[in-house]
């Protein structure tokens, strides 16, 4: 997953325009930033890296960013 398709699942996840984020767009800022999100990303990142993440590493992103150096160093 590259940067445009990780802000693009994130924009679809949190339902915003996909160019209202940026890979240093804060997660705990975004209204939609839920539990419910949270484990749909989880789920979808595992799912695309077939690969398992441990949740509180996934919680220790705070940006896109993050999540992306995450999943690609899986």
């Amino acid at each position: 997953m590259d940067e445009p398709n990780l802000l693009a699942l994130l924009a679809e996840l949190m339902e915003l325009k996909p160019t209202t984020l940026t890979m240093s767009t804060p997660l705990p800022s975004l209204p939609s930033w839920n539990a419910l999100n949270f484990m749909y990303l989880l789920t979808t990142l595992e799912e695309y890296y077939r690969t398992n993440l441990e949740p509180g590493q996934l919680l220790q992103c705070t940006t896109p960013q993050d999540i992306l150096s995450l999943v690609q160093s899986a």
